[in-house]
């Protein structure tokens, strides 16, 4: 991975992002509208990376815009 931090149960935006091959800018849009799951850690939001592989392991082969607007 490059410079961005991350951590087997979460992820920055910015190493998500590089991880998928998306802009970050998509990636932080994915967040706002509730397409992947996120935490809030203090002012930062991260990808939750348990809940991500969990629902990839279930089979989940799509994630939309709303599947996780209310986390």
């Amino acid at each position: 991975m490059s410079e961005h931090q991350s951590s087997p149960d979460i992820c920055t935006i910015p190493a998500f992002a590089e991880m998928c091959g998306v802009s970050i800018e998509e990636a932080e849009e994915w967040v706002r509208n509730g397409t992947i799951p996120s935490a809030t850690m203090g002012e930062m939001q991260v990808v939750n990376m348990v809940r991500f592989r969990a629902e990839l392991l279930r089979g989940k082969e799509s994630f939309e815009a709303g599947d996780y607007a209310n986390d």
